[in-house]
């Protein structure tokens, strides 16, 4: 790995730089940049002449960000060579930032108050400055809407104040007459919400304002505060527990498409689309319906639980009682009677 050690350059010129053209980001191989203490308004000076300023460095010194796009003439791998901003040319640019910054009045009309005790400084104007004493911010002179103990929200359709009043007897367009705290919050003049909470029986209620429209007052009941508690998870379900508890169960993507099904053929359509058992050998699952009087018969081979009934072919009344058993494959398990249909199910365990 080549350095420069033995030689003095104005620029840095250990290893390769790669940039890619319409990309800020560029990587340095062995070009020990930390080492270099290449920083951020340090220049890249490319082959061809182009020079790009670099923005910042990687912590571990493999590359780092450009100030702008590297262009299409810039882009390729090629012997690295930055060249050091002077410390003379950072100060001026942080001096010049700094002015600029303070150029806006803020500072000048602080740094022309006559402090003395008790006194906070307050914006009167954009850049304007001036004092205030403590004792003007007590919780009596603040607006009712801000103070400890709030005012009156009055008409709670035309309050165009955001923040928290009492609403009473003696409000207008409230839930009830009960004593209650109200927050108001405008968005607009013609938009905003309420919400109404009142004390002596714990119960809230809520409402919206769009296009200058009040919708009615909705209770929050404890039914809705219980949902609202829940940490919702991936896959799982509310659902309520009691008259104002809730909590959280499984739900698969079967069980989400049959709860979304519009219609009882849907909900059909999706439990049987549900995989199904096996068709043959073990686990065969199947259900059998005979033919008026004949026999029914075990599938050959293995042993199979079963339950069958038979029933009068002509008018459908029940011959038999419901038998279930455990047999070889092959066994009749309901004898050929004239009249009767043997129907069941039939599981191969083997």
């Amino acid at each position: 790995m080549a350095d420069n050690f033995d030689k003095f350059y104005p620029d840095w010129v250990v290893g390769t730089l790669t940039l890619v053209s319409g990309s800020r980001n560029f990587t340095a191989t062995n070009a020990q940049l930390s080492l270099a203490a290449i920083r951020e308004g340090d220049t890249i000076i490319t082959p061809g002449g182009l020079t790009l300023p670099i923005e910042s460095i990687n912590a571990n010194g493999n590359g780092g960000v450009l100030a702008q796009n590297a262009p299409t003439a810039a882009a390729g791998t090629y012997s690295t060579r930055i060249r050091y901003q002077s410390d003379n040319s950072r100060f001026t640019g942080m001096l010049a930032a700094l002015v600029a910054r303070m150029a806006g009045g803020n500072l000048q009309s602080l740094a022309a108050l006559d402090g003395s005790a008790d006194l906070l400084p307050i914006f009167t104007a954009a850049g304007v400055m001036g004092t205030v004493s403590k004792n003007d911010l007590v919780a009596g002179s603040l607006p009712p809407r801000l103070s400890a103990t709030p005012g009156n929200i009055g008409d709670a359709n035309t309050n165009a104040e955001t923040g928290f009043y009492i609403s009473n007897n003696g409000s207008q367009n409230v839930p009830t007459s009960a004593a209650a705290v109200i927050y108001n919050h405008r968005y607009s003049a013609t938009a905003g919400f309420q919400i109404w909470f009142a004390v002596s029986s714990n119960s809230w209620q809520w409402r919206r304002q769009a296009a200058s429209t009040w919708i009615d007052w909705q209770p929050i009941t404890a039914a809705a505060l219980s949902l609202l508690g829940l940490s919702g998870a991936a896959n799982q379900m509310p659902y309520y527990t009691g008259a104002s508890a809730a909590a959280l169960t499984p739900i698969s993507a079967k069980g989400r498409a049959v709860v979304a099904a519009a219609s009882n053929d849907a909900v059909l359509t999706e439990i049987l689309a549900a995989p199904r058992p096996s068709t043959s050998g073990r686990g065969l699952y199947a259900s059998f319906q005979t033919s008026p009087g004949a026999a029914a018969v075990l599938p050959s081979g293995g042993t199979y639980a079963y339950w069958l009934v038979a029933y009068d072919a002509a008018t459908g009344t029940l011959r038999s009682p419901i038998v279930a058993s455990i047999r070889a494959g092959g066994s009749t398990i309901g004898a050929a009677t004239s009249g009767n249909i043997w129907s069941g199910v039939y599981w191969n365990l083997t």
